[in-house]
């Protein structure tokens, strides 16, 4: 498989769903309080500044760590993602070489390819190799998910308030037996 390849099936399976939903128009719902948007959805989850953050992180890997000017991870989320993509090409170079073998083996052009003189070896190789390939696709998708839910969850963890004054405060009520417990935020 081609880089062209490789970056058309990302931005199928990336940008095209975003695409549609921003096409689509909002459900209304009619409640009892009247009309209102019901919000819940897949894209839901990308708004606010933590969705623009996440989006941002699934749309170019390291633009929601820059959004939230988390710098220094940038080059470790382009390293991770460049890393799973150079595994899978690497991977999908190594199946279609020992896939044009099999099939010059299967049609008598070749005998033999790297000491593998049996069809049924050079067919369990392939397999493996294939099995290889399937995986890195799998470690594609994921290392790119990472990326986007650090940006999500770090954008949540900017924005949480944590106040100076967080205490809790034991208490003895003389006027009624027992313990009172008081968490002051």
């Amino acid at each position: 498989m081609s880089i062209r390849q490789i970056i058309s099936v990302f931005a199928l399976v990336f940008l095209v769903p975003l695409w549609g939903a921003s096409q689509s128009a909002p459900v209304k719902n009619e409640g009892p309080r009247g009309s209102q948007e019901s919000g819940y959805s897949i894209f839901s989850a990308f708004g606010g500044k933590p969705g623009k953050a996440g989006l941002f992180s699934v749309i170019l890997p390291g633009a929601g760590q820059l959004y939230n000017k988390r710098y220094w991870k940038i080059p470790l989320a382009l390293a991770l993602d460049g890393v799973a993509i150079g595994i899978l090409v690497y991977n999908i170079n190594q199946f279609n070489e020992v896939d044009d073998a099999y099939r010059m083996m299967l049609n008598n052009e070749i005998t033999s390819y790297r000491g593998l003189t049996s069809l049924s070896d050079l067919a369990r190789v392939r397999n493996s190799i294939r099995q290889n390939m399937e995986f890195s696709w799998l470690g594609v998708i994921v290392a790119h998910i990472f990326v986007a839910a650090d940006a999500f969850v770090d954008r949540h963890l900017m924005e949480f308030d944590v106040s100076d004054d967080l205490s809790i405060e034991l208490k003895f009520n003389a006027s009624n037996p027992g313990l009172t417990l008081s968490i002051k935020l």
